[in-house]
């Protein structure tokens, strides 16, 4: 298990928060609709997220392919029945083909960005972990879902942004595979750095809320 102390010794100024039975990720922007997911029922570790914030910077001096050049709002670890767990969060403010897409790069890049972090902790094997991207929104309502439907038969990038989010609200759940992720077919991975598989869990907000609390055997 990645731990305080493994962490803090490489990578000192960035922190592992431990959080008893609870932890919150938080959206700090001012005009963000949805401003926190709070996750219930396990003891967790937080990662500050600034880590991969830097490392994208570095992405970008490099001028690297656009895919790094992203990140997520939350890293989360846990143990759960043996299983290792790290959650990668994106909080948006609202159910559309594009922003949900993103949020699924978002995830993957940070992903990718972790990987080759966490490859330099002793005794790191992702293969010992579970990933997950989590994406909350606000919930589509009906007309929504309905342009939604109607954009999934087009074949363009609009309509493989509609496939996935509307998979992932109408399943709650997308398991993409890395033989199948347009984002990395292109570019010269190692497999340390990216995932065999990696499932996607949505969470709805309910219109009028700015925040929403799961217990986290809705993850499992």
């Amino acid at each position: 298990m990645i731990t305080l102390k493994t962490l803090t010794r490489l990578y000192p100024k960035y922190q592992l928060s431990e959080s008893k039975n609870i932890v919150v990720i938080s959206e700090n922007e001012a005009n963000a609709k949805i401003k926190g997911l709070s996750i219930k029922n396990a003891d967790f570790l937080s990662l500050d997220t600034t880590i991969v914030k830097d490392f994208t910077s570095f992405f970008q001096k490099a001028q690297s392919p656009d895919l790094f050049n992203l990140d997520c709002d939350g890293v989360i670890l846990f143990e759960n029945d043996g299983i290792k767990y790290v959650l990668l969060v994106e909080l948006k403010s609202k159910f559309s083909t594009t922003e949900i897409f993103k949020a699924r790069r978002q995830i993957i890049s940070s992903f990718i960005k972790l990987n080759i972090l966490f490859n330099s902790l002793e005794n790191y094997d992702k293969n010992n972990y579970c990933f997950k991207g989590v994406i909350v929104s606000l919930l589509p309502n009906d007309e929504a879902l309905n342009a939604i439907s109607k954009k999934i038969m087009l074949d363009d990038a609009g309509g493989k942004y509609a496939k996935f989010a509307f998979s992932l609200y109408t399943a709650k759940n997308f398991n993409l595979s890395s033989n199948s992720c347009n984002e990395l077919s292109s570019l010269p991975f190692h497999s340390n750095c990216i995932f065999k598989d990696v499932t996607f869990q949505y969470v709805g907000v309910e219109e009028g809320k700015a925040s929403v609390d799961i217990d986290v055997n809705m993850l499992m």
